[in-house]
């Protein structure tokens, strides 16, 4: 399946107004190199999968104390990308 996208200048704050993942819309956000690119949201597969990493990094991490892993977090490089 192809992105959508919508090429102009963005910033974080517009980014931030986007829907979330997870709010039913099926849709995952990014902006990379001042371009928005709309995707379908990860499926149950790629899901499951993560899920299972994140059960086997979870101990690692916390016993060596080497931060916390999170699935999804919003990572700003620079303003649009």
């Amino acid at each position: 399946m192809e992105a959508n996208r919508a090429r102009r200048r963005w910033t974080y704050e517009e980014y931030a107004r986007l829907p979330m993942v997870g709010d039913g819309s099926g849709y995952r956000y990014e902006v990379i190199d001042d371009e928005l690119v709309v995707t379908a949201s990860p499926g149950t597969r790629h899901q499951r999968i993560a899920a299972r990493l994140a059960a086997l990094l979870f101990p690692f991490v916390e016993t060596h104390q080497l931060g916390e892993p999170f699935a999804t977090l919003d990572v700003l490089f620079g303003e649009g990308d």
